[in-house]
């Protein structure tokens, strides 16, 4: 058993799981959002696991049975202090049944496909939405912060897929980014002037500013730049949507 069968072979999973869980935890700071989150982070490390034993790495299956041991005494007391355990629970319940899903139906080889991979974000935003509720935050006020995370993280999947796909081999651009990127936009945009948070809204834009200040790509040496930089300006993003009315 080691701790690298717990670890993703595509570090970009760690924002799109972790920024949701971070803005979460910052508008619904308590201890059942606290343990949900190691829960997930725990759950998480189990699929990566069973991904590579999947994969042929028998030795990932120690590491699998520990990290699913965690996540599940983590998600009992977690569960029992939620204000709705009910919401909480299923919420977990269903992440489990989709990430076994999807680790049996690719036999944990997991292709690097833009539109697949929007649609995981998306999952992972609503599965923080569902643990923000179930922890007693305001479901309208989590919708837009989540809202505007969900955009965010689109944008950069875009961006950083037109910026790299020349230097990287088998990578293609995303034909279908700009559409989704813009129809996220203009969601966002709509459900937070609908829901009272006008403001909030209007943060995506600040993606503007992450690629003027990122400068020119010229190569897969910018790669981890890229990465680094995109999961400080999202932590920010998450910081300001939650703080600002």
């Amino acid at each position: 058993m080691g701790v690298r069968d717990l670890v993703p072979r595509e570090h970009a999973l760690w924002g799109w799981i972790g920024l949701p869980l971070f803005a979460v935890l910052l508008a619904v700071p308590s201890r059942t959002t606290a343990l949900v989150a190691l829960c997930t982070v725990a759950g998480f490390g189990a699929w990566n696991a069973v991904g590579r034993w999947l994969r042929g790495s028998e030795g990932a299956v120690g590491a699998a049975l520990a990290a699913s041991l965690g996540a599940t005494v983590l998600a009992v007391p977690a569960v029992l202090l939620a204000p709705l355990p009910v919401v909480l629970g299923g919420a977990l319940v269903i992440a489990g049944g989709v990430a076994a899903a999807v680790a049996a139906a690719t036999r944990g080889k997991v292709h690097q496909e833009p539109t697949a991979e929007a649609v995981g974000i998306a999952f992972l935003c609503g599965f923080a939405w569902l643990i923000g509720v179930g922890g007693g935050g305001d479901a309208r006020h989590l919708a837009v912060i989540l809202a505007v995370v969900l955009t965010w993280q689109l944008l950069g999947l875009w961006w950083i897929n037109r910026s790299l796909a020349p230097f990287l081999p088998n990578r293609v651009l995303w034909a279908r980014g700009p559409v989704i990127a813009a129809i996220a936009v203009a969601g966002t945009a709509i459900t937070a002037v609908a829901f009272g948070y006008p403001l909030v809204g209007l943060l995506p834009l600040a993606y503007f500013g992450r690629v003027a200040s990122t400068g020119v790509v010229q190569g897969v040496r910018d790669a981890r730049r890229l990465g680094m930089s995109e999961l400080a300006w999202g932590l920010a993003l998450a910081t300001v949507a939650v703080q600002l009315r």
